[in-house]
């Protein structure tokens, strides 16, 4: 969180869920009470608090944000459908700020398939610091093919 707190910028792509920065408090749940081996309710509480404690990074204006979320991840209903249809508004909503941009990687399309990456940026008084990060990859969209479906 510290090294969150310091970074200048953010480049997540995501494969298969919505990036935690990014959910809202049902779709944390469904995922952390989802995993194995479980884990008792309170822990679960407290892993959910301190995700959504961790958005608030994306109030810092003179951050930059970019996610680039695979389709799949969209379409995969997770905590049930009440809770991805307000994930997914919670995502238009906060792809609104000029700050944060969000792009959808389309099913069929192999860039990235092989993982998630995450890259922080600090200032230019500290290195580069990422959790994961294997390979660049340059992704283009064709903006007359997308689509806000309801």
């Amino acid at each position: 969180m510290a090294l969150e707190a310091e970074a200048i910028a953010f480049h997540w792509y995501e494969l298969s869920l919505i990036p935690g920065l990014l959910q809202t408090e049902d779709y944390a749940r469904a995922l952390l009470t989802s995993r194995y081996p479980p884990v008792d309710e309170e822990v679960v509480e407290e892993r959910v608090v301190t995700r959504l404690e961790r958005q608030a990074v994306l109030q810092k204006a003179t951050t930059v944000f970019s996610f680039v979320i695979h389709e799949l991840a969209l379409r995969t209903p997770v905590g049930g459908p009440e809770a991805m249809k307000a994930q997914l508004l919670h995502l238009l909503e906060v792809g609104k700020a000029r700050n944060v941009s969000l792009q959808v990687m389309p099913i069929g399309s192999t860039v990235g398939i092989d993982g998630s990456s995450r890259m922080r940026s600090a200032p230019m008084s500290r290195s580069n610091s990422s959790r994961r990060w294997w390979k660049s990859y340059e992704m283009r969209a064709d903006m007359a093919q997308v689509q806000l479906q309801r």
